[in-house]
């Protein structure tokens, strides 16, 4: 069962990308256009390369280039999140100071209540 599951899926495989590249207009109609474009383009690349069309050197060009932008915004995506998370700990301290203050003003209080009556405990 499992083995014609696994058949059905890549004849539908094979059948879609046999309509991606012999039946392009096809395929964009019905299909997804921007994955078809995305397909034809691997290929493409692929044969170039394979034809020597590109050099390895502008190939890793072409991956940096296109993985620059995306490594951009991660870094900005992290730096956000450490801003954001040195801001709550500098809340979190600013509160714990301020319990500790109003901590300390309820024992020096009670100090000199204690301290007034003269009751000591």
């Amino acid at each position: 069962m499992f083995s014609r599951l696994i058949g059905f899926i890549a004849v539908v495989a094979f059948s879609y990308l046999l309509g991606v590249f012999a039946l392009p207009s096809i395929s964009d109609q019905y299909g997804d256009p921007i994955l078809n474009a995305k397909i034809r383009n691997i290929k493409n690349v692929s044969l170039q390369f394979a034809s020597g069309g590109d050099s390895a050197g502008s190939i890793v060009d072409k991956i940096k280039n296109t993985a620059t932008p995306y490594i951009d915004d991660t870094k900005k995506a992290v730096e956000d999140i450490n801003s954001t998370i040195n801001n709550k700990v500098n809340q979190v301290q600013e509160a714990a100071n301020a319990v500790q203050n109003a901590y300390s003003g309820v024992i020096d209080a009670k100090n000199k209540i204690e301290n007034f009556t003269g009751s000591g405990k």
